[in-house]
Order: structure tokens, then sequence, then C-alpha cells
């Protein structure tokens, strides 16, 4: 990538508008960037980087503080760079995101990220950032970290590699080749290697935890072993070998106690069944003690219904003057149905009444309204009458102005042809001044060959005269001055070419000249009709009049057309009213018409609802007076509760007979049930339950608890075959985690460099210490021309101590005493010498593993002032084998010697006012 241009507007120091052309520094060597400290040298590196990835290539700047403090409000800050890449050439420009003076009104308005990326085909990539990030990474083969460690070498930063440990080496190249997947691997082989650890723990803690259940039968000997092995203190063998015995002891004692339940079980059942036939003796007797007795009262009861039966019967007599009263009352209900009826009608008519009162007064405001309207809509119509013929006339007013219009836009045109010939004028007399150049040459050079040829021929006369003999030319006999003979004459086809060229060259001079003269014509003729038109539409004398006066003419017709035309809507919208209401008027005379017609009605309607109220008052009057009860309801309830008291005597009869049968059903019941007991004990002696109730309770007590005792020995049994089988579930799972916690543990002590008594490399530094030996290689050249050869970079092959990682540890060997010492022992200029070829060893490392990527420009930023004059030397001495195959080196400093000895400079200064500027001195 080589920069040809470089724009920079309101950006850092540069307040400005600073543009830098690195073609005047020509292909290859070294160039000066100086200036005082603080004024921009560095931002020139800056700003190609912003150019080309949008960040800054100090990771201190930001994109958002690139602009300017010393630019204007309204500055726009933003950076072009035109560069050479593979032989095309490709034009960037960019703005960051900043905050900028709002272009209408006051305060300030964010101004977002843009970028455009030309292409050497003509193509635009504009569409977002990213897309151009992503071409350009595409197109350079790198990204903005990776240009900023291959094209600027900061002395500063490649100070730290040089006096940086292992430690510190592995974080710089880490982000330097991209090595953080091997530190990833290391940490996930490490978590790993501890996750296996945990299980295989939490696998053995379990394995013990399974002891807990453990269950020997109380109060044996076997409960001090079972204690010993929940406290660990049993080998695991041992621990199986008593689950084994605990099982088959509970297994036995299980098939003991199941048969013993099984022979108790019998004879419970047949005891159940002798104290069941004993109780059921008893119960007999019981219940005929009980059946006695409520004989006794069911006799009594029956008495006393009987007696109850006979005083209800007494009042049948008066439930029959009961039913006839009410018989006498159901007959009046009809009246009652009319008396509703007459009554409701009269609700009816009113409520008709108050409705037709309504609809009476709703009509005559309908009417009232609708003759208002008709009114309004015939003042309307009158004052509407003459908005047709005013919108004819604005129409025609219209077209006048739009007439004009038309002839102003034509003579717009005209002036658009005037202007366009008379550039074509220009270029034919300019082709016609060249033609006539040509031409005139052509004559010039024909008449010089035409004259040289006849010279020739003189010289061949003249060639054969003698003294004596006449001239065939001129007769003379003697020849004084005879003609010389060219020694290049031309030829008679020289002269014939060039009369052929200057017949063209005078051809072409005439269709030029003819085609000026066609074209002056016609613009004539163009220009006087303009004119022409233009002297009567907008009173001009000349041609220069008529842009000015057009404007101004073409704006006063359309703020006219614009006012006739508003005029015009206005007239024929009332135009339209006009019909509208012509039509509407008709329709709303015929419905006042009808809603006077309906008013009359509803008055008539109103005057005989009246009379029929009258009528019905009377009706219901009379029908009041003829009926004992004020209402229906009153008649209706009453019957009710003579049907009540009737039917209450009846009921209370139908109860007493029906008590009285119930009573005697119930005493030849117990007659019956006594009679029966009492001969089912006949014959039989008193049954004695107690020895069978004892020997039941005895045997029930024995079932308890064998039934204890078997759960006890299924529970421990259950649970020792259970923990046995998980036992060996677990150990089998355990050898597994085991296996291969060894080996992923083994993986990560090697990925580590934890493993005992070895070098302890981390596997990250082991693929980086490939990476250093190569650039600690390429370092070494440079080196070693800096020094006169004392000097030499070589790589510590063990650490410093054995606890302490190692691998990238760095040392210089001194060729002069043949020493090996630490390169923090090295002087400052030794130091800048040997950072410095440091990081022209890593930069090559990383144009080499980004893909051989070349750079035809590069930068190297401060350091020098720590140098001798006689180390200077042989650090130039360095730079300059670099601007080999076509590579421009920029140095950035401000050290007097290097301004005396290097004369291509980009110098930059700072001004008093603010801001910096920066120009290209070769």
């Amino acid at each position: 990538m080589r920069p040809l241009a470089l724009k920079m507007s309101a950006f850092g120091p540069y307040a400005g508008s600073v543009e830098l052309d690195f073609e005047k520094l020509g292909r290859e060597g070294l160039y000066l960037i100086t200036g005082d400290t603080g004024a921009g040298k560095t931002t020139i590196f800056d700003a190609i980087t912003f150019a080309l990835f949008g960040e800054a290539s100090g990771a201190v700047r930001k994109p958002s503080m690139l602009r300017s403090k010393y630019a204007a409000a309204e500055a726009v800050t933003e950076v072009w760079l035109r560069f050479e890449y593979g032989g095309s050439v490709y034009e960037i420009s960019r703005s960051p995101e900043y905050e900028r003076a709002k272009l209408r009104g006051e305060g300030m308005a964010l101004q977002k990220p843009k970028a455009m990326l030309k292409l050497p085909d003509g193509r635009i990539v504009d569409r977002t950032t990213g897309a151009v990030n992503e071409e350009i990474e595409r197109i350079l083969g790198i990204d903005a970290a990776q240009f900023s460690q291959i094209a600027m070498l900061a002395q500063g930063d490649f100070q730290k590699i040089l006096n940086a440990g292992t430690e510190d080496r592995t974080r710089i190249f880490r982000s330097v080749f991209r090595t953080e997947n091997y530190e990833k691997l290391q940490k996930e082989l490490a978590e790993k290697s501890r996750e296996l650890g945990s299980e295989c723990e939490s696998a053995r803690e379990s394995l013990r935890g399974i002891t807990g259940y453990m269950m020997a039968e109380p109060g044996t000997e076997l409960e001090f072993f079972v204690e010993k092995a929940r406290t660990g203190e049993m080998p695991a063998a041992e621990v199986e070998e008593l689950f084994e015995k605990l099982i088959g002891l509970d297994a036995e004692r299980e098939r003991k106690l199941t048969a013993e339940k099984a022979e108790l079980s019998q004879e419970q059942e047949k005891l159940a069944g002798e104290i069941a036939k004993a109780q059921e003796q008893k119960k007999i007797e019981v219940s005929l003690a009980e059946n006695r007795e409520k004989l006794a009262a069911a006799e009594k009861e029956l008495s006393e219904a009987t007696e109850a039966k006979t005083a209800a019967e007494a009042r049948i007599e008066e439930a029959g003057k009961l039913a006839a009263e009410a018989a006498r009352l159901s007959g009046l209900l009809g009246k009652y149905d009319e008396l509703s009826a007459g009554e409701g009608d009269l609700a009816k008519t009113a409520t008709d009444i108050a409705a037709c009162s309504a609809s009476l007064e709703k009509a005559d405001g309908e009417k009232d309204a609708l003759s208002a309207e008709c009114g309004a809509l015939q003042k309307e119509m009158e004052a509407l009458q003459k908005c047709d013929s005013e919108a004819v006339r604005l129409m025609a007013e219209k077209t006048s102005v739009q007439l004009e219009q038309d002839e102003l836009s034509e003579i717009k045109t005209s002036a658009g042809k005037v202007a366009e010939l008379e550039k074509k004028l220009a270029a034919a007399q300019s082709e016609y001044r060249e033609k006539a150049g040509e031409a005139e040459a052509k004559r010039a050079a024909f008449s010089h060959l035409q004259r040289a040829f006849l010279d020739a021929q003189a010289g061949i006369l003249a060639s054969g005269l003698a003294d004596g003999e006449p001239c065939p030319v001129c007769g003379a006999l003697e020849h004084p001055h005879p003609a010389v003979k060219a020694d290049s004459a031309p030829t008679e086809d020289d002269v014939k070419q060039g009369e052929e060229a200057l017949s063209k060259a005078a051809d072409a001079e005439k269709k030029a000249s003819e085609k000026a003269g066609l074209l002056r014509g016609r613009l004539e003729t163009e220009r006087g009709a303009l004119l022409e038109a233009a002297g009567k539409a907008l009173d001009v004398q000349s041609i220069e009049e008529i842009a000015g006066r057009l404007a101004l003419r073409e704006k006063e017709l359309a703020g006219a057309f614009a006012a006739l035309d508003a005029a015009f809507e206005k007239e024929r919208k009332g135009a339209e009213r006009y019909v509208e209401i012509g039509k509407l008027l008709p329709e709303k005379q015929q419905t006042l018409e009808q809603a006077l017609a309906r008013s009359q009605e509803l008055k008539e309607r109103l005057s005989g609802l009246q009379a029929k109220k009258e009528q019905l008052e009377k009706q219901v009057a009379a029908l009041r007076s003829a009926l004992p009860l004020p209402t229906r309801d009153a008649a209706a309830a009453e019957i009710r509760r003579l049907e009540q008291g009737r039917k209450a005597i009846e009921d209370a009869r139908k109860a007493a007979d029906e008590r009285m049968q119930a009573c005697a059903g119930l005493s030849a019941s117990l007659r019956g049930q006594v009679a029966e007991a009492e001969k089912a004990l006949s014959g039989r002696v008193a049954a004695d339950t107690e020895a069978a109730e004892l020997r039941a309770a005895s045997v029930k007590t024995r079932l308890e608890a064998l039934d204890a005792e078997l759960r006890s020995a299924t529970l421990r049994l259950d649970s020792n075959r259970k923990a046995l089988s998980e036992m060996h579930e677990k150990s089998a799972g355990l050898a597994v985690l085991e296996k291969k916690y060894t080996m992923v543990k083994a993986l990560s002590d090697t990925a580590s460099g934890t493993i005992s008594g070895k070098d302890k490399i981390k596997l990250e530094a082991y693929i980086q210490m490939a990476y250093f030996d190569k650039i600690i290689e390429k370092a070494n050249t440079r080196l070693m021309t800096m020094t006169d050869g004392q000097y030499e970079l070589s790589r510590r092959v063990e650490a410093a101590s054995k606890k302490s990682q190692g691998g990238l540890d760095l040392e210089i060997v001194d060729h002069y005493n043949g020493s090996r010492r630490d390169v923090r022992s090295l002087s400052g200029g030794e130091s800048f010498m040997a950072s410095l070829s440091l990081a022209l060893g890593l930069s090559d490392e990383v144009r080499a593993s980004a893909g051989g990527i070349h750079l035809d420009s590069l930068f190297v930023d401060e350091g020098f002032g720590s140098l001798s004059p006689e180390s200077l030397r042989q650090v130039m001495k360095a730079l300059r084998t670099l601007t080999e195959g076509s590579r421009l080196v920029g140095i950035i400093s401000h050290v007097e010697e290097l301004k005396d000895s290097i004369d291509r400079q980009i110098v930059v200064t700072k001004a008093k006012t603010g801001g910096s500027h920066a120009e290209i001195i070769v």
C-alpha cells in the first residue's frame, strides 16, 4: 500500500484544510516528518489509518476525539486519501462522529460517521462504514491493528516488548499473532481438569455416603460393624461383605416371621367365628327386651289417634260453608276483569295523548326550521347569481396570463438555444484557429520543401557546368557562382507528399471555416429572433437584459396567476353551490308542505283521544261501585283464604285417619317381632365368650408385634439391597471418571507448563516462541548492522527459576567480549537500536503471517534523540536498507541532524492563533 495524496479537514490539530501530495516525495528512500512537539506529526499517520479503517493508530485516540478543537463550528471534519495497491488506485474518504452547528436554528447537532470508497473501476462503496471496512480489509488483506503494527514503528511501544518478561510478552504477542485460542485451550483444559477432579471427589463422597443407608437388627453385635462402616473405618471390600451378611440374615428372619404370621392368622380367624356366634345370641336377647317396651308405647298411641279422628270428623259442616262463600266470590271475578281492561284502556289513552302532544310539538318545530331553512336558501341563491359569469371572466384572465407565461417559456427556450449556439460557435472558432494553424504550418513546410527541391535541381545542373560551355538554363559561358549540390535533398515524392498534406490541411481549414460561418449565421438569426420577441414581451434593448427581466416577469405572472386561480376557484364553487341550491330548494319546500299537513293531522288526532278518555273514565267509575272488594287481587286473596280454611279442616280429618291406621300397623308389627324372638331363644343356654376373647386378644397382640418385626426386617433388607446396588454402580462410574481425570489432568499440566521438574512453558508461549525466534532472526540482521556486529538478540532457553513461566525471556549477546546479559543492561542509545530492530523484525513477521502483505510506505516514530552521532549514522544506514524495492520510509522526529541529512521533508508548524499546518518541502 502506497499513499499518493492525503487531505485533512478540521482533523486533530489541523483546524483548516491541509493537503499533502506524497508523490512529490518520490517512490523510494527516506523522508522526514518534522516539527514541534504536539504540532501534529503523528497525526498524519493517524489520518491515513483513520481513512482506511475508521480508527486512529493509537489505542488512546478514539474516532470521536479526532475533530479539531480549533475548527470553526460549521467546519466539516473529514479525511480523504488516494492510495495505490497492487498497481490499482483507490480513493477513500471518512468523517468521524462529532457535534456540529445545526444547519437551521441555534445549538449543536450530532453528525453521524460516514465513509465512501471509490474502486478502480469507478464503483462506489458507501452503504455503511462497516461495508467500507470489509472492502478495505479484503483489498489489503489486514485489519487496523495489523496495519498499525506493520506500517508504524512506534519506538515507545517496542521498548516495552524489549524489556518485558515472558508474561508481558505473552499478552503483547497474543494481540499481534492472534494466539488467544491457545490461551483459551489452556484455560478450558484447566477448567475441565478442575471439573473432573471435583466430580471424582463428589463421586467418592457419594460412595462414602452410601454407608449411611446400611441397617442392622437392633441389639445385635453387627451394629458395631455398621457404625465402623459409616465412620469410614472399614475398607470398601469389607463394607461390601458386611452388606451381603446383613442382607442374608434379614432375608432368613423375614422368612421365619412370615411363616409364624400365617399360623397365627388361621387361629385368629377361627376364634373370630366363635365370638361372632355368641354375640349374635346376645343381640337377639337385647332386641326382644327393646321390642316389648316399644309395643306398650304403640298401644297407648293407637288409643290417642282414635280419639283425634272423632274430633276431626265433627268439623266437616264448617268446611261446606267456607266452600259456598268462595264460589260466590269466584262468580264476580269476570267483573273485576272488565274493570282492569277499562283501567288499561284509560291508561293507554292517556299515554297516547302524551305521545301525540310530543309529536305535535316536534312537527311544529320541524315546520318552523324548514320554513327558516327555505328562506335562507332563497337568500343564498340570490347572492350567488353572478358567480357563473364572474368565473367565466376570471377564466379568460387566467388564459391570458397563461398565454404570456407560454410566450416567456418560449423566450427562455430560445435564450437557451442562443447560449448553446454561442458555446458551439466558440468551439468551432477554436477548431478553425487550430486547423488554420495546422494549414499555415503545412504551407510553410511545403514552401520550404519545394525550395529545397528546386535548389537541389539547380545544384545538379551546376555540377555539370564547365567554363566556356553555355548554361542550359541561361546560355551564359561563364559560371562565377554555380549552385552547390545539397548532400540530402528532398525527392519529388517528398514534394508530392508535402503537397498532399497541405491540401488535406487546407480542406480541414476550409471545412472548419464553413462550420464556424454556418454557426455564426444561425446564432445571428436566433439572437435577432430572441431580441425581437423579448423586446415586445419584456421591453428590453439588448440580449444581456433578457435574463433579469425574464425572471422578474415570470415571478410577477406566477403571483398574478395564483391570485386569479384562487379567485376563479372561489367563484366556481359559488356557481356550483347556486346549481346545488336550485335542486335542493324545491325539495325543501315540498318537505315543508308535508310538515304542515302532518301538524294538522296530529291536532285532529289529539282532539279524538281526549274525547275517548272522558268516556272511559265514566265506565270505570260505574264498575268500581258494583264490586264488594276494591280489586280483583283482593277478591282472589279472599277466595284463597276461604279455600285454605276448608282444606285445613279436610286435611286434619285425613291426617287423623292416617295416624290411627299407622299406629294400628306398628302395634301389629311389634307383636309379630316379639313372638319371633321368643321362638328363636326357646331352648338355648347362655353363651360364655370371655375365654375366646382373651385368646383372640393375645393372638392379635402377637400378630401386631410380628408385623412390626417384619416391617423392620423388610425395611432393612430393601435399604441394604438398594445401597449395595448403588455402591456397585457408583464404584464403576468412579473408575471411569478417575481414568478420564488422569488423562485431562496430564493434558492440562502440559498445556499450562506446570509439570513438576520441567520448564514452565505454557502452550500459548510455546507457539509464540516460534514466532519470537523468527522475529529475533529478522531483528538481528538490522541490529548487527546498527552496532557494527557487536550486539545480537537471543531468546533465553531456560526460565529465571523453576517456579516462574519461561520461554519468551530475552537477552543480549555481546560479541566483543563473548558475554550474555539482560537486555535491560543496555544504554539508552543501545536500547533504542535494539527496540527499533525488534520493531522492524516484528513488522516483517506480521506482514509474512498476514499472507505476505507488501507495504510500499513505512513510518518510524521518534527515539532518535538518544543516539550518539555514530549510532545515528548506523541506524540511518539500517533504515536505508528498508527503502530497497521501491519503499518510502517516513521518519517522525525533530532531531536537527536528521533535518540536515534528509532533504525530503513534511514540515508541521503550529500557528499562534491555534491549529497546525503541514507542507511538503523537497
